[in-house]
């Protein structure tokens, strides 16, 4: 749970966890509490919020001291949130069951999240779905693609307000990976670049120019 806390700008409070032993971990709802630390006095202030789960995996700031994504979980499921803290309210933004493998991704000039992968598409469901989509600061489904096929979606990337880049790969016995750009205008999947492996860790430069992926002992370096 190394990433389930975030700083502070007076670099004296988290905004972070706490444990609660008195509570059935594998319940819905307990095991971990969403708390503010101050490392000072080694106290904390709880959040009460309605959050339905039983760890808190990853917490970073969205507008620093006020919006922060949250995922927390079982170990088969993932959840996203969106907190405001000052005002202790919490957004629920979507099942992310499949998404772990950098199937979510912070941008934080933009303050856009992207995901990718697989989703529970609606009550009652069963089996994921697997989409695309981006949500706002508020909580906001901005867009939204569903795919009906057996890709694998993940390591996505935020480019801009309606366009996500990600690796889309096929099934471990026919190993096939392509470097996809995806504008939820058009809804087309464009492929920058495909490689017969799975290639790992999508990363897009700060300025949007540049894709890279690691394969074997290279590194692959493309434009846009």
């Amino acid at each position: 749970y190394d990433g389930a806390y975030a700083w502070y700008n007076d670099s004296k409070r988290i905004l972070g966890f706490r444990v609660n032993p008195l509570d059935n971990l594998f319940e819905a709802g307990k095991g971990r509490v969403l708390a503010i630390w101050d490392i000072e006095t080694k106290t904390y202030e709880d959040l009460p919020i309605d959050m339905p789960t039983s760890s808190l995996r990853r917490i970073e700031w969205i507008t620093p001291e006020k919006t922060a994504r949250v995922n927390a979980g079982f170990d088969d499921g993932s959840f996203e949130y969106i907190v405001d803290v000052p005002n202790k309210f919490v957004t629920f933004i979507g099942e992310t069951s499949g998404m772990l493998m950098g199937g979510v991704h912070l941008d934080k000039d933009l303050k856009l999240i992207a995901m990718a992968g697989g989703e529970i598409d609606g009550p009652g469901e069963l089996e994921p779905v697997s989409v695309a989509k981006i949500v706002d600061e508020k909580g906001k489904v901005v867009e939204r693609r569903v795919f009906d096929d057996n890709y694998f979606r993940e390591y996505v990337q935020v480019i801009n307000n309606h366009t996500v880049a990600y690796l889309r790969k096929t099934d471990f016995e026919n190993q096939h990976t392509d470097v996809i750009l995806l504008d939820f205008k058009d809804g087309v999947e464009k492929v920058l670049y495909g490689i017969d492996k799975w290639i790992y860790n999508l990363k897009v430069t700060h300025d949007k120019k540049y894709w890279i992926v690691a394969a074997d002992d290279q590194i692959i370096a493309r434009k846009f």
